[in-house]
């Protein structure tokens, strides 16, 4: 994953597109991989989706969370929205299934 990651970079893209880039890595690998994507994607000016499942990676590095759910977007809101927990019913009970499987 860190080379697919570094290959991606190296063209210098305009957009990223990374699906759980980190899935396979230990916690600690994958925070340093993903806030250095993060700083590298800054630094060249790409933009960067990430499609993850991880609350805390997505509420460290993102600026809005959209939920999709069989390809309809169910909600679209910033991070600070997010984080004062102004959002739609949809994206509550999103997270409170991601906290159950978390907490198991």
């Amino acid at each position: 994953q860190r080379m697919v990651i570094a290959m991606a970079l190296a063209n210098h893209p305009k957009l990223i597109i990374a699906d759980e880039p980190t899935s396979s890595l230990d916690k600690v690998t994958a925070d340093k991989i993903i806030h250095r994507l993060v700083s590298l994607c800054r630094k060249q000016n790409t933009g960067l989706i990430l499609i993850s499942h991880d609350l805390h990676l997505i509420e460290a590095i993102n600026d809005r969370i959209i939920l999709i759910i069989e390809g309809e977007k169910k909600a679209d809101v910033s991070i600070d929205q997010y984080k004062a927990g102004k959002f739609n019913d949809a994206l509550k009970t999103y997270i409170k299934v991601l906290q159950d499987k978390t907490n198991r």
